[in-house]
């Protein structure tokens, strides 16, 4: 059997991060599952997880930066990008 694909998940609300982590194991390996995108960043760097699947919006440090952040550390993991918002502004 494959091992699943080890995951962090960023997602600022609490309901929605507990909803993607319960739906998303046991297709992978939920690494860490945390609320905002610079707790991303450092999980990134504690677990070398395969993908990211970070929230656009956060307090402090965005999706967009975090991705970027990881981009530059660790080139390897693949980053998706989400938002529970129906318009999101993007710039």
């Amino acid at each position: 059997m494959e091992t699943p694909s080890k995951l962090v998940i960023a997602e600022d609300e609490a309901i929605l991060r507990y909803t993607l982590e319960r739906t998303l194991d046991p297709q992978f390996e939920v690494a860490a599952a945390v609320g905002d995108g610079a707790a991303a960043v450092q999980a990134v760097e504690e677990h070398e997880p395969d993908l990211a699947l970070l929230e656009i919006f956060h307090a402090g440090l965005s999706g967009f930066e975090a991705a970027q952040m990881i981009a530059q550390t660790k080139p390897t993991v693949k980053i998706i990008i989400v938002t529970s918002h129906a318009k999101p502004r993007l710039c």
